[in-house]
């Protein structure tokens, strides 16, 4: 086989390998039509994107925190928590044992009802199991 340079215009393909490069295309497609199926899949996809994009900033998923098992860093993810109060939750469980509900939460100092208000839709209280240390 000689090493040929590579065709540069349309004119400098040779009409048999014009006949082999169609007959790999599907029947009646020629390359043109290619690029622009190309091009809708390509719109398709950014569209498809956006739109769940969308979707997913209008309906951010739940966090919900459980303040009887939750470490430091889970606590100050609640809105209005600080580190000082997350400490202050933690010490509050360790000394006077799990809360029972969400209002129970303001046992600890620095947390009223408007933070209740603020957390409410966050936190669960969870159960323990007999066996489960507290």
């Amino acid at each position: 086989m000689t090493d040929s340079p590579a065709p540069t215009t349309d004119d400098d393909v040779p009409p048999s390998w014009r006949e082999q490069i169609r007959a790999g295309l599907p029947q009646g497609r020629e390359p043109k039509a290619w690029g622009i199926t190309l091009l809708v899949l390509i719109a398709v996809c950014v569209l498809g994107t956006r739109f769940f994009a969308t979707a997913a900033a209008t309906n951010p998923p739940r966090l919900r925190i459980d303040p009887n098992r939750a470490p430091l860093y889970e606590l100050m993810l609640l809105e209005n928590i600080g580190e000082t109060t997350a400490l202050k939750i933690i010490a509050e469980r360790e000394q006077n044992g799990p809360f029972r509900s969400v209002e129970d939460l303001q046992r600890v100092k620095g947390i009223g009802p408007k933070t209740i208000e603020s957390i409410r839709d966050s936190v669960t209280i969870e159960p323990f199991s007999p066996t489960e240390p507290r």
